[in-house]
């Protein structure tokens, strides 16, 4: 059976959104205690995404690669977990700027 995963990684509060379907219950608390910080897609200062932009987890690490990292031979692996997609938030037009006159 195919299984998906919705992880949403807000990299400026650090905080993490997650929805997930036909994934046993043990594999996600395993992803959430261990393997998330192992997570070779997870963006980094070399790939991060443009905002409204998506990338193949190809563009960040090659299956190859992939397969010969601890997170894919532990839990990548046995969850069929190999191809995904990445997106950055698009940044409001008001943030970051300084506001003045006020």
């Amino acid at each position: 059976m195919d299984n998906a995963a919705l992880v949403i990684h807000d990299l400026q509060s650090a905080e993490t959104l997650t929805a997930w379907c036909y994934f046993d219950g043990n594999e996600i608390r395993r992803y959430q205690e261990i393997y998330a910080a192992l997570n070779p897609w997870m963006p980094s200062p070399d790939h991060q995404t443009a905002g409204g932009n998506l990338l193949r987890t190809e563009s960040v690490i090659a299956v190859d690669k992939l397969r010969e990292t601890r997170f894919y031979k532990e839990w990548g692996r046995m969850n069929n977990v190999v191809h995904g997609i990445l997106g950055g938030r698009p940044k409001p037009a008001n943030e970051g700027r300084l506001k003045t006159g006020q």
